[in-house]
């Protein structure tokens, strides 16, 4: 997981355990009336506010680091 701070908005980078995790900030943004920004590995906002934080420590939490760091080993060895 990372956090960046871009010209225009923020941008939280993290990786998905399941695609229901990915499903529950779906549902999240939408019960809230905001527009999802996302791309494959990164939600872009503008304010902290706009962060369901609930739904973004499960997904955190539902990741294991070995599975981040498999698939950071794996991203590597295509870049080769």
């Amino acid at each position: 997981m990372g956090l960046a701070a871009q010209k225009n908005n923020y941008a939280l980078y993290l990786t998905y355990a399941d695609d229901a995790l990915k499903g529950r900030l779906v549902a999240a943004y939408k019960a809230a009336g905001r527009k999802l920004d996302v791309g494959k590995a990164r939600l872009r906002f503008r304010s902290l506010e706009e962060l369901p934080m609930d739904v973004i420590g499960d997904i955190v939490a539902a990741t294991p680091v070995e599975r981040s760091i498999e698939r950071a080993e794996a991203a590597r060895g295509k870049r080769k």
